[in-house]
């Protein structure tokens, strides 16, 4: 055991630094609170900058038509199916390149064979009837006053299916590209009108966006043709416009 004396001392110390710790602890405190306080009421330092929107509608008119032709053949096996399909698709291209459509714009979309297949009340069960060979092409028609040929030429030569035209222009770039640059002079000129209104000086540009909203594709023309062998006359093909327009904002600095 120790003296009591000895403990009432080492009490003593242990006070002493316990109360030390706690006014440096108050101390902090009211030192952080006072430095959070001073801001209030007063606006915070920032960048004084200028935003200006600009826009910009254009339209082109297409020059790129897709037009994709069907043809099933049926016969009781599938030798007979595909020679069948053959006879009559491979005439259909040639007829198309001799309108001048190049070979590469030519493509075999689907190619398939199956068994056609059906119930039989008498049977009770599913019995095949033959088979069944269904190919698709895609035709892309760059000069467009040759699509009414081109499906003309589809409906008397055998196809079963039409679909298109798919009117479109082959490079959206170059609609996208002459409207950004009319919306950025657009919005460059709001922003010289503001700097003189509002006594302004702007120094640099030093933010960007911009947006392309366009409408939806247009489809004109076919859209989904059931012919009969024989097809009819060539059909009046309407080509419009695309549109599209282009949204830009730029954000300018106000010089001090």
């Amino acid at each position: 055991m120790f003296p009591r004396w000895f403990e009432n001392k080492i009490f003593a110390v242990l006070a002493f630094f316990i109360l030390a710790s706690l006014l440096v602890f108050l101390a902090y405190k009211i030192n952080e609170s006072s430095k959070t306080t001073q801001y209030i009421g007063e606006a915070q330092v920032s960048e004084h900058i200028l935003t200006v929107s600009g826009e910009a509608r254009i339209s082109d008119t297409p020059d790129l038509a897709t037009i994709t032709i069907g043809l099933q053949s049926k016969s009781p096996d599938v030798s007979g199916a595909q020679k069948a399909n053959s006879d009559t698709m491979n005439p259909l291209i040639e007829r198309v390149k001799d309108l001048g459509v190049l070979p590469e714009d030519i493509q075999t979309s689907n190619y398939r064979v199956y068994e056609d297949r059906q119930y039989d009340q008498a049977q009770k069960k599913t019995v095949s009837i033959g088979w069944v060979v269904d190919q698709s092409i895609v035709i892309k028609i760059r000069e467009l006053d040759k699509v009414a040929t081109v499906l003309e030429i589809a409906g008397q030569n055998g196809a079963t299916s039409i679909s298109g035209p798919n009117l479109t222009i082959e490079d959206p770039n170059r609609l996208q590209d002459a409207a950004r640059n009319e919306a950025i002079a657009n919005a460059k000129q709001k922003a010289q009108e503001l700097s003189l209104q509002l006594g302004i000086n702007l120094e640099a540009i030093i933010g960007y966006n911009e947006w392309f909203g366009e409408p939806p594709v247009a489809y004109r023309g076919y859209s989904e043709l059931a012919l009969d062998m024989g097809g009819g006359a060539a059909p009046n093909i309407e080509l419009g416009s695309e549109e599209g327009t282009m949204h830009v904002d730029i954000t300018y600095r106000i010089a001090n």
